[in-house]
Parts: structure tokens; C-alpha cells; sequence
């Protein structure tokens, strides 16, 4: 049975240490920068060699998190100082969203693995083939895939599977969601999302998962190819990491010991789970190929604990309870949102508990209490996993003969020490004893080894004074130590600097270029045929994107391109958002079927998509969307080399005009209106309502401060979209627009009604030929990110 390793989270050293000790065989942390996860305490510079020595010794890796998104600045020089030091100090792997760094890993650092992030949202046998020939040693699949997903790419690609098994689950697909960053400039796609999914929609949290779990499916998961268990948590605490690993290690060794029978989880492991964090009860993810109402937190965004307690009898200022579990003392019990209570005793399952209640508060019979804290699996966890470090066995042989140096040789696998000490003396009267040098060379309480062998050569008659010894062991463990960490360090001789810079561009665009005018319909509604037809009548357009999902059939999408090609246009096929199972089948029967499609150019929104078009239309001409991000010129000009037949890539939503103007857009389209779909999910509001009837349509949301967001349910491949309430435009900001010069102007209309559309067509067609717009404003309209930076 193959070897899978079991991957822990850590925001800190310590829960790195907790990690390590409770028994996992890597951990990914972030350092200072470029981490998806800014708010967790990372790692500095020092901590983080220190954490790669610690593990290394323990025959245990590191992979770094590099998986944002990078501006033009930041890129090259700042990129690759801060990857330098680690590389040398033997770093595993890095976790890469971001092309540009990719790209600049590869070069710069040759010999460093690369892992694709969940975050580039690999949803399939196309994109993961293509991740393995770009040079990906492994991909984190996006967490949205069903066993039978991971499975196929597993046969079909050679590379290492990564993926999710425990913890959060985002509502978005990971690298697709821009609501964090729409609504408070907070951006998921740079470490720091402010998880808007977690809070209240139409007074329910009707957007926030249920935590991962999937001990029951180890067996599974291992038969359909999943390389490294990943569990969740860099914001957690080290009781939390050290705790779900302690339990995933237990019963990931029993199913590669003994088989899938010995997997049966114990209720107290499950316990102890949900103890240690849930939202709302877990969920086994969508591996099964379920997803709807089951699996959202409904009620509770964050930890709900374990049902522990029954109310069975009431009256003001007190209360009876049942023990449904064991409850320890120390426990802490969430009552309500004013306080929690704290167990005084502990009580075992079918005891009873008297609550001390504020005056007058009653509380309802047969009410369920949750235990927040479990204090005696807390204190457990640190006792065995914070308080020492695990060590690794080492063997040794020491000889000791009169008149000659004391040597000692250290020794683990084909590692091997030898060192001198002080010259041997023939004893007096107190003769060294086996037993004695046993002690005295085995104490290695203060190192990260223990001896479990040593083999002693010496006469019966020779002395030397335990300091002595004691110098002499501390010797062989400092040079044991040197050449265990040796093992993994890196020269940097064949690091290029050159390699990070090249390719570093200046924009140097001198006034407005671009006098494309594209209009997209975003919309599969049963109106927007009709919303196509009265685009294409209008003049000045140069082209219309129609969503391929609209139509019934090829024949259908054909007589549209037709329709569009008539009125003088250019058509633009807009490919799903997200391609993965037998919607991969669908792009390949709209591949099979171009010649009488007889599109323009593809516009694609995700890797599967572009791969699966690339290889079966490798001479057609393909439009990357802003879900490809090209936040730098490197990996736009990364792009460009993998698919050569680019036309022009979407500029990004997260960047200021300045910023815009730094990378440089003139073989860009910038959107310059439209709602900007901030979420793409596998789950959908309807379905979660218990609404879905299978036909497209629109679910309207709204927060606690009023605002609304469209959810788009796309039923044919079964997904969802959610936008922005209000629009972005720029169209208030001509000279802007003339300053970053894009390419081409893209319009983006999802529901708006013939007047507005014809309208903000009007006013974009006028200033692209240099003239001042109508006058009029828009309402329910905002800048987006061109005059509001990111985090």
C-alpha cells in the first residue's frame, strides 16, 4: 500500500511544534509575506529555518505558502530575497497561486517543487495535466470535487494529489471569490478575507458550510489517489492542530496497517473533533457528490461545540440537565450570547447538572446545551504535545581504550558522526563501567534524539571523568545534528537573480489607444436572447459575448453567432465558470462542434476550460477572463507561453488606476462596467431553501446592511454566481480610461433592463471616440478597486 502523508496546518511555532509532535509528516505555514492567510502569526525569518531544521531532523517537510496574488512591485527582486534564505535552508516545496510566481520559482530556484494551491481552483484531468507539464510536482485540487473527480485525475496525470480532509470549507470555489475584497477592500486572494460568507443573509446564515470531516472516508480517499491528507487551520490554535492530527494519524496508520475494516471511528474521536471546533455539526464535504442544505451552518457561524447537556427541568434562576457525554471539570457550556457556563465537577453520561441562571431566566425544557471546551482533552492535548518535543531514534557506538582519544560515532539511517574527545587514562581505582557510560552518553533529555542503541568498546581498566563524557556526547549531537540538516540544504550557487527580474515591465502607454467597445451578457435567463438581439442592432459594437450555457444546443448557439456575425460583430463564446465533471464533456461536445459554432474566440474562465480548449482547438483563439488572474505581467506573459493563441486576457478587478497603469493593460480588456461576480459556488441559495427546481433563475440576498446581492443559479452544470448589488463603472472617469489606454472596453450587462443598456452603451461608444458622455448618472453604481486599493 502506498505511503500517504499526513499534512498539518500552523499559524504559529508553536502549533508548527504541536504538529510535528502529534505526528505529522509535514507542515504548511506562511512566513512574512505573500501567505493566503495574513491574519494568522506566521512565521519570521528566523523562526521559520529553525522550524525547518526541527522537522528535518525528524525526517519531517515544510511547505512554504507563496499562494497570493502578486502586484507588478512586488514581484522579482522582493520576491526572490525572501525566498532565498529558505531555499538554502532546504524548504520542501512552496504552495503557489499566482503564474508570475510560479514562473519566477521555477527559474530563479531550480530544484524546489512547486505545489499548485487550491486556490488556482484545479478542478480536473486537463488542468492538473497541465500543472504537471508546466512543472507542478503536485496540485491541490479545489475542495468542491467528488471522489470520482480526484480518481480521474489520479489515472490519467502523473502528479501528486493534495487535498482538503478536515476543517473549513469556503462557500466559493478557493481563488474565485471577490466579496471579501468587493465589500470592505479585504482581499481572499491576498491572505486577507474578512469571510463574508460567515455572516447573515436575510437573517440566516445561509452561506456558511459546515466543517469538513472525513475520518470515516480514509479508505476512500486513499483509493481514489489522494497523495496527502491537508487538513485546515492556520488561524486555529496548537490544541486544535495537535488534536485533529493526533486523531487523523491514529486512524490513517490503522488503514495502512491493517486495511479499511480497521477504519471505524470511535465516538469519542468524533467527539473529540467537535470538540476541538465545528460549525453547525461537520459534513463529509462534497466527496460524496451531495451538496444543499446538509452541509450549511444555518444557525451558527462559528464553533457550536458538542451536544453535551439536556435540559430537564427549569425554573427561574436554575436549571436541571442531563449528561448526555462525559463532562469533565472545566468544561465551559455556550448558554447564550451574555455568558457561558463553567462545569464545577465532572459528571458522567446520564448524571445530572444544576445550572446556576441569571434571576428570572428560564430555560426551556429539553434544550440541547453545547460544550464549547472540553478542559480535560485541552489539558490532554497540551500535556502530550506542547510540553516536549517528540524525538528521533539514533543509534551510537563509543570506544574508550587507554591512552588513546575517546571516540563516539552517532548514527541515523545512512547518517553517520564521528568525533574525539580527551585522551583515555588507565583507572586508579574507580573504573569506567559499561553501565555508567550508558548513562552518562544516553542523556539526551535536552536534544531532539534518543539513543536507542549503543555499543560500547572499552578495557576493563580506563577512566574518564563524566564531564568529560558529557563534552564528548554534546560534540557528536551538535556534528549529528549538522549533518542531519546538511542533508536537505541547498547551494544557491545555481539560484538566478537574473531569472527573478527578467521579464520586469514598465507600462510606458502615452494617452487612450484602445477604441474597442465588447459588450457580455452575463446572463442565462430565459430573457437573454432577447437582451443579444437588441445588442447586436446597436452600431459602434465591435463584439457581443453570449453564454454558451443560454443555449439549448450547438445548433442554436451556431444561429445566435450567425445573428451576431449579420449585424456586423464579432461573437465571442463565454465558456462556464466552472468546468469540472461532465461539464468537461460539454466544453469537449462544444469543442467537437466549432466549425458550425463559428465563434470568434473562446472566452475562458478557469484552467480546465482553457486546457480542454487549447488541446482540442489548438488553433482557435481563446480570451482569458479576470477568474485568470493576471495581476502581474509575468504571468500574463506565463499564460501567453502555455496558450499562444491569448488574443487579450481580462485585466484584473483588484488593481487601482495606478496600479492598472504600472502593469501596463494596452493588450488588455479592462471592464469598464458591470456587477462583478464575486462568489462562483458549487452550492446554491435555491437548493439551500429547499427551492430548486432545476431551471435557471435569479435568488435575491441581503446582509444587515441592506445590501443585495443576485444569486445566478447556472442549472445546467449545476452551479451558482453571485454578484455584487451595485455595478462597477468607470465611465464617471474618461480620463482615467484614456490614461491605461486598454485594448478593449468590455460592458457587462446581467440584468439590466433595455434603456439602461442602450444608454451605458451609448455613453462608452462616445467616450472611446474622445467625446464627453451624456451627462446622466448612474445610480446603484461604484468605482470598485480603480480608486480603493486592497489589503
Amino acid at each position: 500500500m502506498k505511503n500517504v502523508e499526513l499534512l498539518a496546518p500552523a499559524g504559529t511555532y508553536e502549533a508548527f511544534r504541536a504538529a510535528i509532535n502529534a505526528g505529522a509528516d509535514a507542515v504548511y505555514l506562511g512566513g512574512s509575506a505573500f501567505g493566503a492567510r495574513a491574519y494568522a502569526g506566521n512565521f519570521d525569518k528566523e523562526q521559520l529555518l529553525e522550524a525547518l531544521d526541527f522537522a528535518h531532523i525528524r525526517d519531517r517537510k515544510v511547505y512554504l505558502t507563496v499562494n497570493t496574488l502578486l502586484k507588478e512591485n512586488e514581484m522579482g527582486e522582493p520576491l526572490y530575497d525572501y525566498l532565498l534564505p529558505f531555499y538554502e535552508a532546504g524548504l520542501d516545496a512552496v504552495i503557489v497561486q499566482d503564474w508570475g510566481v510560479f514562473d519566477l520559482i521555477q527559474k530563479a530556484f531550480p530544484g524546489l517543487d512547486i505545489h499548485a494551491s487550491t486556490q488556482m481552483a484545479v478542478t480536473g484531468c486537463a488542468s492538473a495535466g497541465l500543472l504537471k507539464r508546466m512543472g507542478a510536482t503536485r496540485v491541490v485540487p479545489a475542495r468542491e470535487l467528488t471522489l470520482d473527480d480526484i480518481k480521474k485525475i489520479d489515472q490519467n496525470v502523473d502528479i501528486e494529489i493534495e487535498s482538503f480532509v478536515h476543517g473549513a470549507l469556503c462557500y466559493s470555489y478557493s481563488g474565485q471569490c471577490l466579496m471579501s475584497s468587493m465589500l470592505g477592500d479585504r482581499s481572499g486572494n491576498r491572505g486577507r478575507c474578512a469571510q463574508p460568507c460567515r455572516m447573515k443573509y436575510d437573517n440566516e446564515y445561509v452561506l456558511s458550510l459546515k466543517d469538513m470531516c472525513t475520518l470515516e472516508l480514509i479508505p476512500q480517499l486513499v483509493q481514489a489517489g489522494v497523495d496527502s491528507f491537508k487538513i485546515e487551520g492556520r488561524m486555529k490554535s496548537s490544541e486544535y492542530v495537535a488534536g485533529v492530527v493526533s486523531v487523523y494519524r491514529r486512524y490513517l496508520d490503522k488503514y495502512l496497517e491493517y486495511g479499511k475494516n480497521a477504519v471505524k471511528p470511535h465516538e469519542r474521536d468524533l467527539i473529540s473533533l467537535s470538540d476541538l471546533y465545528n460549525r453547525g455539526g461537520f459534513s463529509k464535504g462534497y466527496y460524496p457528490g451531495k451538496k444543499g442544505r446538509d452541509m450549511v451552518s444555518l444557525t451558527k457561524p462559528n464553533h457550536q461545540g458538542t451536544c453535551a447537556m439536556e435540559v430537564i427541568s427549569s425554573r427561574p434562576g436554575s436549571a436541571v440537565c442531563k449528561a448526555l457525554v462525559p463532562l469533565n471539570k472545566g468544561d465551559v457550556f455556550d448558554l447564550e450570547k451574555e455568558f457561558d457556563y463553567t462545569l464545577a465537577g465532572a459528571v458522567k453520561p446520564g448524571g445530572t447538572v444544576t445550572l446556576s441562571l441569571p434571576k428570572k431566566y428560564v430555560m426551556q425544557k429539553g434544550r440541547k446545551l453545547y460544550r464549547v471546551r472540553n478542559n480535560s482533552l485541552i489539558n490532554d492535548i497540551l500535556d502530550r504535545y506542547t510540553k516536549a518535543d517528540c524525538k528521533t531514534a539514533i543509534q551510537g557506538a563509543i570506544t574508550l581504550q587507554p591512552d588513546k582519544e575517546a571516540s563516539l560515532v552517532l548514527w541515523k539511517d545512512d547518517t553517520c558522526i564521528a568525533v574525539q574527545g580527551e585522551t583515555v587514562m588507565r583507572a586508579m581505582n574507580r573504573p569506567l563501567t559499561a553501565e555508567g557510560v550508558q548513562m552518562q552518553i544516553s542523556r539526551m533529555n535536552d536534544t531532539p534524539y534518543i539513543l536507542e542503541n549503543l555499543e560500547i568498546n572499552m578495557d576493563n581498566d580506563v577512566f574518564l571523568p563524566n564531564g568529560k563524557l558529557n563534552e564528548l556526547r554534546r560534540k557528536a549531537v551538535t556534528e549529528l545534528t549538522n549533518a542531519l540538516t546538511a542533508r536537505y540544504k541547498r547551494s544557491t550557487d545555481n539560484c538566478s537573480a537574473q531569472a527573478a527580474l527578467e521579464w520586469q515591465h514598465q507600462s510606458e502607454h502615452k494617452g487612450f489607444t484602445g477604441n474597442k467597445v465588447n459588450v457580455m451578457i452575463d446572463s442565462v435567463s430565459s430573457d437573454c436572447m432577447d437582451m443579444i438581439r437588441f445588442v447586436s442592432s446597436m452600431d459602434g459594437i465591435d463584439g457581443i459575448y453570449i453564454e454558451a450555457e443560454a443555449f439549448e444546443d450547438s445548433k442554436e448557439l451556431a444561429a445566435m453567432v450567425d445573428i451576431i456575425h449579420k449585424d456586423g460583430h464579432n461573437a465571442y463564446i463565454s465558456l462556464p465558470y466552472v468546468v469540472r465533471g461532465r461539464t468537461s464533456e460539454y466544453i469537449e461536445k462544444l469543442a467537437e462542434d466549432a466549425d458550425m459554432i463559428n465563434a470568434d474566440a473562446w472566452l475562458v474562465r478557469n484552467l480546465e476550460s482553457a486546457a480542454i480548449i487549447t488541446r482540442l482547438r489548438p488553433d482557435d483563439r481563446i480570451i482569458t477572463d479576470a477568474g485568470l488572474y493576471t495581476m502581474n505581467s509575468r504571468a500574463r506573459m506565463r499564460f501567453d507561453i502555455e496558450f499562444p493563441q491569448i488574443i487579450t486576457d481580462t485585466a484584473p478587478y483588484e488593481l487601482t488606476v495606478n496600479e492598472l497603469l504600472q502593469l501596463g493593460i494596452g493588450n488588455s480588456e479592462l471592464m469598464v462596467y458591470g456587477r462583478v461576480p464575486v462568489m462562483i459556488s458549487e452550492n446554491c441559495v435555491r437548493k439551500t431553501r429547499n427551492m430548486c427546481d432545476g431551471m435557471c433563475g435569479v435568488t435575491k440576498i441581503t446582509d444587515d446592511r441592506k445590501r443585495c446581492f443576485d444569486v445566478a443559479s447556472r442549472c445546467r452544470n449545476c452551479y451558482a454566481v453571485t454578484y455584487m448589488s451595485d455595478a462597477v463603472s468607470v465611465l464617471d472617469m474618461p480620463e482615467q480610461i484614456r490614461r491605461m489606454a486598454p485594448g478593449s472596453w468590455r460592458l457587462t450587462f446581467t440584468s439590466e433592463d433595455k434603456d439602461c443598456i442602450s444608454h451605458i452603451i451609448r455613453d462608452a461608444i462616445l467616450i472611446s471616440e474622445g467625446k464627453n458622455m451624456s451627462g446622466e448618472c448612474y445610480t446603484h453604481t461604484t468605482h470598485g478597486h480603480f480608486d480603493r486599493q486592497i489589503l
